[in-house]
């Protein structure tokens, strides 16, 4: 960068102040800055859970939620990273297509419904295993699902996994409990 006559001479001290204030403020910026990409994250998978996914996971969502799926849904077309309308029940506002689609992202004519009963909820896509194992990462078994369907096929493994932890910790209180406090909670019922 060629220097320029002016910045040769020294700063008077108001200027000095300007600069100084300016230096601060876009360190202060750039710092900010390369927090927010460095600390981004990429997937949320648990630390314990993270070595169960292939080194590279990111990639394989990547191509099946942009490539393969088109960024949307694969169960009910829902497109990625937009505000969808929807009636609360699995119905929802095409916005691109004018119409009202189904749960699962069929086309379907819609009449009498209170305008209040519409809400609005942002769509954003996860890869999903099927068969719920991480370690099969295998085309057949990965889908792009928006957040409502993702939560219906996970439905039934999110009940075992609440009973599992309520049978763990009755377990290990069972274990390790003073059999004088589980005399009184006994008596207690």
């Amino acid at each position: 960068m060629p220097l320029r006559p002016d910045a040769l001479r020294s700063p008077q001290p108001a200027e000095r102040n300007e600069k100084n204030t300016k230096r601060k403020q876009t360190v202060k910026l750039g710092l900010s800055l390369a927090g927010l990409v460095t600390h981004r994250i990429v997937m949320p998978i648990r630390p314990e859970n993270r070595w169960l996914y292939p080194i590279d996971w990111p990639q394989l969502s990547v191509t099946v939620r942009f490539e393969r799926a088109g960024a949307r849904c694969e169960h009910c077309a829902r497109p990625h990273m937009r505000r969808v309308a929807h009636l609360g029940d699995g119905r929802w506002w095409d916005a691109d297509a004018k119409c009202w689609r189904s749960t699962r992202g069929r086309r379907i004519m819609l009449k009498g419904f209170a305008l209040a009963a519409v809400r609005t909820t942002y769509v954003v896509l996860a890869c999903a295993h099927l068969d719920h194992d991480p370690g099969n990462s295998a085309s057949a078994n990965l889908a792009a699902l928006c957040q409502r369907c993702h939560m219906i096929h996970d439905a039934a493994e999110h009940r075992w996994q609440r009973w599992w932890n309520v049978f763990r910790r009755r377990a290990i209180r069972d274990l390790y409990e003073d059999p004088r406090i589980t005399r009184e909670r006994l008596a207690k019922r």
